[in-house]
């Protein structure tokens, strides 16, 4: 997702933690919108940044085209690299018995679209009885 798209998507009021149309005036609006995408894209950005710093490692120890033998050391780096670029996307990890994540994306949806729905149906039932 790019940023514009990320920025309509604000603008859209489809994210439940938008700040306020009245929050945002001319003056600190984008500094708003630029930590609502940091808070919401932290993973991604700190996944980043450690899967850079592994590649950078790799290319000093092998150098960039390689003149070194690819050994042990440098085959980790390697790996944690290709790792941490890969993490951010990856819809379960499993490291043993020890730590366990499964992001439930369509499932978090289909709750979220529940609880509007019957959020605006309470309030379509309060303008009723008014």
């Amino acid at each position: 997702m790019t940023i514009p798209e990320y920025l309509e998507l604000i603008e859209a009021n489809i994210h439940t933690d938008k700040p306020k149309t009245d929050q945002l005036n001319r003056k600190n609006r984008p500094v708003t919108l630029m930590r609502h995408f940091l808070r919401t894209n932290l993973w991604s950005i700190i996944s980043g940044l450690v899967a850079a710093y592994f590649l950078w490692v790799f290319h000093l120890q092998t150098g960039f085209p390689p003149t070194a033998s690819l050994t042990t050391t440098s085959a980790t780096y390697l790996a944690l690299f290709v790792f941490f670029l890969v993490a951010p996307f990856v819809q379960k990890l499993r490291l043993g018995k020890i730590i366990e994540f499964e992001a439930r994306v369509e499932e978090a949806r289909a709750e979220i679209k529940d609880v509007r729905t019957e959020f605006r149906a309470s309030m379509d039932e309060k303008r009723f009885r008014n």
